[in-house]
């Protein structure tokens, strides 16, 4: 990645006032990123954003990242906090699409981002519709998709992504088991033949490659449709086969996973029929347990 930065060391940022960097990558996309040192919520700047420049936002895709959320909202709602020892930050992308045809979008991006993690962790990343990637039972991203802006031909998708960098002292009363990408990090020999932990990009590379990743999965999805996707998601599908709860509103129902439909939607079994839902929360026996 080529970044510039456009604030220098004599313009230091304020909160209100982002360093600004010009990534260009290998794969031709051009996009601006502002970097805060903190910030009530990614997705809620690049919202209003949004709202405040409705003529110019999809000159070029915009990303926004900050080393410390503090009001972002997760998914029903929840607090989404982060801090140092966490990557937070959120893409902005116009897509040439109706807005019946981005069924899907959410766990095309998911496949990004395991895509441009999995060559740094020894372990399989797997993807829990429509949002999360796990390590076994492991949480290690959680994905929000927001879409200020709907047209006939033209969809702006706010994605929110949080990962898990390494360990921090603060999330030990979350309930849910998490991993963190200093657990997952390949091993490499040392010179005296013992193993150790490799090293970790630094954040900032990461989201730019993990930027990129989305954009390059968007721009295909785009051309190509769910059909590009779905072999990719079926293997690294978490939820196939299992029992599972999924939540709509006040409703509540129980089934089994059988993977997802042509356009991305989730397959349940329940009572021996097949439905397929385009939303929902799913849950396996852990209803109510704190998000991270």
């Amino acid at each position: 990645f080529d970044a510039r930065m456009q604030c220098g060391p004599d313009e230091p940022s304020e909160p209100s006032k982002p360093n600004r960097l010009e990534l260009t990558d290998p794969s031709g996309f051009d996009f601006q990123f502002d970097v805060f040192d903190e910030l009530p919520s990614t997705n809620r700047y690049l919202m209003e954003f949004f709202r405040s420049h409705p003529d110019n936002t999809t000159v070029q895709p915009r990303v926004c990242a900050t080393a410390r959320q503090t009001a972002g909202v997760g998914r029903r709602g929840t607090a989404w906090l982060s801090g140092p020892d966490c990557i937070t930050f959120s893409v902005m992308n116009t897509l040439a699409l109706s807005p019946q045809q981005i069924a899907g979008l959410s766990l095309v991006t998911g496949l990004a981002v395991a895509d441009a993690l999995q060559p740094l962790c020894k372990d399989t990343l797997q993807l829990k519709w429509p949002n999360d990637l796990l390590v076994g039972e492991q949480k290690l991203c959680g994905i929000l998709t927001e879409l200020p802006g709907l047209a006939e031909g033209s969809v702006t998708a706010v994605t929110g992504i949080g990962i898990n960098y390494r360990r921090d002292s603060h999330h030990q009363d979350l309930l849910r088991p998490y991993t963190t990408l200093l657990d997952l990090v390949a091993s490499e020999e040392s010179d005296s033949g013992d193993e150790k932990k490799g090293p970790l990009p630094a954040r900032e590379v990461l989201m730019g490659q993990i930027a990129a990743s989305v954009m390059l999965a968007h721009r295909q999805f785009v051309h190509k449709g769910w059909s590009e996707f779905a072999d990719a998601f079926k293997a690294r599908d978490y939820l196939v086969g299992k029992e599972v709860h999924l939540q709509q509103g006040n409703e509540l129902m129980g089934g089994i996973a059988r993977g997802v439909d042509a356009s991305g939607a989730l397959i349940l079994e329940v009572n021996g029929i097949e439905q397929s839902f385009n939303a929902g929360e799913v849950s396996i026996g852990h209803q109510g347990l704190k998000e991270n």
